[in-house]
């Protein structure tokens, strides 16, 4: 019988053990995710400034009647400028502010902010993409 208790404790321990495991797995894909999001941020915001100065340069009184190609240019410079300060509010509020500790986060928390995190990966790179493409852009019509 004795052995009997002994060999329950020790599956109850090794099952804990394995899914503690599990949940430092999933820890550190939420840790590298949350980096590399925050270092597409932090490439993407030095180009803000691009996008502001873009904005000065087609808002001038001399270009009041712009062209068709400028105009689009405008609203696609708007748009970054735009999506990126949404972005960083909503990511701000989720991921920063109210977030729960990683450390105290449980497997569903974990498996939840995971997935969050990679649609938050998608939205930003998208919004690389948008930011590139307002700059060359830029180049080519402001020349």
């Amino acid at each position: 019988m004795n052995i009997l208790k002994y060999v329950l404790v020790f599956g109850m321990v090794l099952s804990t053990l394995l899914a503690c495991d599990n949940q430092s797995e999933q820890r550190d894909q939420y840790n590298e995710l949350f980096a590399e999001v925050i270092a597409v941020h932090d490439e993407l915001m030095p180009q803000m400034t691009v996008i502001s100065n873009i904005q000065s340069r087609l808002k001038t009184p001399d270009s009041v009647a712009l062209s068709s190609q400028k105009q689009e240019l405008l609203e696609q410079v708007n748009k970054a400028d735009s999506d990126m300060m949404t972005w960083m509010q909503s990511f701000t509020d989720t991921y920063v502010k109210n977030r729960v500790p990683v450390a105290e986060m449980s497997k569903e928390q974990l498996e939840t902010a995971i997935a969050g995190l990679q649609e938050e990966l998608k939205e930003i790179k998208a919004l690389q993409d948008l930011t590139h493409n307002c700059i060359q852009q830029s180049q080519e019509i402001l020349q």
